[in-house]
């Protein structure tokens, strides 16, 4: 009877660990988007207050908290276009969508760099596509025509 009673505080001890270990688990990773949200938010600023090197390295410390950071490459991406480097933001899309690509945003800021790097085929798919999804916000969407027609006159 004593055996079988500590082999159920033992399971028991063991279940509790597990436990704490999953908690602790899940509160670091809600630690880690935290962050890796907060990042994105100051790289976002400084993206749109032309500090474009320190954007690009706030993004990349969102990269590096969630390598599978959508935002963190897709506004890296943007950053880097912003900036004049084409091919380092052609890559970081390129990343980004892998992890998701039915956004009119990523459609879009990849055709932007596709249009700045002279890419005009490209860029006009991209655009063209980012006018066939639903949620296209109507800056976009007037940006996006614009762009079209200069891209077919």
């Amino acid at each position: 009877m004593e055996t079988s009673n500590y082999k159920i505080n033992i399971i028991i001890y063991l279940n509790n660990k597990i436990k704490l270990k999953n908690i602790l688990f899940n509160k670091i990773k809600i630690f880690y988007i935290f962050m890796e949200e907060e990042f994105i938010k100051y790289g976002l600023i400084n993206n749109i207050e032309g500090n474009y090197d320190t954007a690009i390295e706030q993004f990349t410390k969102a990269i590096t908290k969630n390598e599978q950071s959508y935002k963190g490459y897709l506004y890296r991406a943007s950053a880097y276009t912003n900036k004049g480097e084409y091919n380092k933001a052609l890559n970081d899309f390129e990343k980004a969508e892998k992890l998701r690509n039915e956004d009119d945003e990523f459609y879009y800021l990849r055709g932007k760099a596709y249009f700045y790097n002279q890419n005009f085929n490209n860029a006009k798919s991209d655009f063209e596509k980012a006018l066939t999804i639903n949620s296209i916000n109507e800056e976009n969407k007037e940006n996006i025509n614009k762009l079209l027609t200069f891209l077919i006159d």
